[in-house]
């Protein structure tokens, strides 16, 4: 099988979508990681591969704030005044949704003064505090320009930050000339080659896709069950057609877990609409599709692209965005539209309440006899959707559980910590 998507590949199209949803956060985190990227690389003692990885969580380092914080707010409000709350959500969001395990808890601390976190058993500390100095040097450098110099903070060396941190930004910023790299275009620009020793293997790139998912359904828990119940009901008929092999499905699961990854761009009330009015309301809604093709084209297998991109189109060539028709296309992407359609029917959207499975079905049915999807995809679907639907029900219950439990253990560590970090 051949790659569907490099590492690198992988975590630059998360890093696109997330832009999506606040791009002044995710500019910053990749500001953040330049620092981080040359400061490790300062010492000489990590491989490349173990600095990009260290880099992508810099990246992430701010993912919880789409959860607990309001960030029109802006970014002071929540990474100087009140961090913890942001910090506790986004350890536990990539401890148990992403590949980085324990690393997490890296994140937890590094808004932790280096006098406490010091004591701390905990053998990542220096990378906590090394992120969390990148981070603060970033704020002030934005907000102040040629007024800062990161040696202001001197006067917390040994209180908030550690020694060694301003010995990496020393050599840093001599030797790399780290601050005329810090804007927002040049950090952008050099970010894929500051994570191009990524190796992670394929089954971990699956949870990042995963973990992309839970992301954009922060707060929509029926988006998330609506896309949950997609990638069932595609990897599901496919298990009843023929010639569909193990690469195949791996290529579908990976375009229905993206296919909707654009919704970041659309505003909820269009998202939500029981009924789009008016040719506006209709373009802005569609333009989730042209999202999904720039930020999936030339970095993803090319069959996982159209599986992705073509989720809207109907045989009969009424879709959008390219009016395709039944020749111009393929099996997994022909699935993919059935399995779109029918997930929206059977949870609902926004003011739209799920149907019962049966009327889903009389729906699929009516519309594949209207030429809108491939026939014997839709039989395939109609004679199994009884156990489509209880595959539905007990998988996405208990995907939704462990996120629950997420936002559980979050409310109980919230409660215990007290929040230890000031303003400068």
């Amino acid at each position: 099988m051949g790659e569907i998507i490099s590492s690198r590949e992988m975590c630059r199209l998360i890093v696109n979508v997330l832009k999506l949803k606040d791009r002044k956060i995710i500019t910053h985190c990749e500001r953040t990681a330049l620092l981080v990227y040359y400061m490790l690389k300062s010492e000489g003692i990590l491989e490349e591969f173990e600095i990009a990885d260290y880099v992508f969580l810099t990246v992430l380092h701010d993912i919880g704030a789409f959860k607990t914080e309001d960030t029109s707010k802006g970014l002071l409000s929540f990474e100087i005044e009140k961090p913890m709350a942001h910090s506790i959500y986004g350890y536990l969001f990539l401890k148990h949704l992403s590949p980085f395990g324990d690393r997490a808890k890296i994140l937890l601390y590094n808004h932790i003064d280096w006098k406490v976190l010091k004591g701390i058993d905990f053998d990542m500390k220096k990378m906590s505090n090394v992120i969390g100095f990148a981070e603060r040097v970033d704020l002030y450098n934005h907000i102040k320009g040629s007024r800062f110099n990161y040696n202001d903070l001197r006067s917390k060396q040994g209180i908030k930050y550690s020694k060694a941190v301003f010995d990496m930004m020393d050599i840093a910023a001599r030797k790399y000339e780290v601050f005329d790299k810090l804007n927002e275009e040049q950090a952008h620009v050099e970010f894929p080659n500051l994570i191009e020793g990524l190796m992670y293997s394929d089954e971990e790139k699956q949870r990042l896709a995963e973990m992309l998912l839970y992301v954009i359904c922060f707060t929509d828990e029926r988006r998330l069950r609506r896309t949950l119940a997609s990638v069932i009901i595609a990897q599901e008929i496919a298990k009843y057609l023929e010639n569909i092999d193990k690469d195949q499905m791996s290529k579908l699961y990976f375009g229905a877990i993206l296919h909707d990854v654009g919704m970041f761009s659309v505003p909820q009330a269009i998202a939500d609409a029981a009924e789009l009015t008016d040719e506006k309301q209709i373009k802005a809604f569609r333009r989730h599709v042209d999202v999904v093709d720039n930020i999936l084209k030339n970095r993803i297998d090319p069959e996982v692209y159209a599986i992705a991109v073509n989720h809207h189109e109907r045989i009969d060539g009424t879709g959008y965005p390219r009016g395709l028709k039944n020749e111009n296309m393929g099996m997994l992407e022909k699935i993919m539209q059935v399995a779109d359609r029918a997930a929206e029917l059977y949870i609902g959207r926004g003011e739209i309440k799920g149907r019962p499975m049966q009327t889903v079905v009389s729906i699929m049915m009516d519309e594949m006899n209207h030429n809108k999807f491939h026939r014997r995809i839709v039989v395939e679907f109609a004679e199994n959707a009884s156990d489509i639907a209880e595959k539905i029900q007990s998988t996405v219950d208990s995907m939704i559980e462990a996120y629950k439990r997420i936002n559980l253990q979050y409310e109980q560590i919230k409660g215990v910590l007290k929040d230890p970090a000031r303003p400068d």
